[in-house]
C-alpha cells in the first residue's frame, strides 16, 4: 500500500472544514473526481457512517465503499468497506496554524488499487488525487466565507 499526504492552508475554521469534508451528498457538486455518492448508513450524530462513492479517473470508473469516524472538529478518518479495488483508508485533519482564521488541512492517504501500475504512474495518480481534493475542499470553504 502506498502513503502519501498533502497540506495546504486554508482561510476558515477547522469546524467550517469539517463540515464540508461531512457533507458527503454535495461531493459531486464541488468535488470534480466524484461522480456520484450514497451515504448507506449514519452515525448517532447523523453523520455518514458507510458511506458509498462512484469516481471518475477518466479512464473508467471506480465504485467503492469507505467506514467513517470523527473526531469533530479536528479529523475525519476512513477506512474500506469493499468495491473494485484492495484497499484504502485514510484521513483528513484540521488544525489552526496560529495565524486568526487560517487552518491547515492535511489529507493522508493510504491506497493499493489491486493491480500493477508502474510506482510512478501511482503516485503521480495519488498525488493529483490529493492536490485536488486539498484544492477544492480550499475552495469551497473559502467561497463559503465570502458569501
Amino acid at each position: 500500500m502506498s502513503t502519501a499526504t498533502h497540506a495546504e492552508d486554508i482561510s476558515g475554521s477547522c469546524a467550517e472544514c469539517f463540515q464540508a469534508i461531512a457533507d458527503f451528498e454535495s461531493y459531486p457538486a464541488w468535488q470534480s473526481a466524484v461522480a456520484a455518492v450514497e451515504v448507506r448508513s449514519r452515525d448517532e450524530a447523523g453523520r455518514g457512517r458507510e458511506v458509498a462513492f462512484v469516481i471518475d479517473l477518466k479512464l473508467r470508473h471506480v465504485r467503492y465503499a469507505l467506514i467513517y469516524e470523527y473526531t469533530e472538529p479536528t479529523e475525519i478518518r476512513w477506512t474500506y468497506a469493499g468495491g473494485e479495488i484492495r484497499d484504502l483508508s485514510g484521513s483528513y485533519s484540521f488544525r489552526e496554524t496560529g495565524t486568526a482564521g487560517i487552518v491547515q488541512a492535511r489529507y493522508t492517504l493510504n491506497l493499493d488499487v489491486g493491480f500493477h501500475v508502474p510506482a510512478l504512474v501511482r503516485r503521480g495518480l495519488q498525488r493529483e488525487m490529493m492536490h485536488r481534493s486539498v484544492r477544492e475542499l480550499k475552495a469551497r470553504v473559502e467561497a463559503r466565507a465570502e458569501a
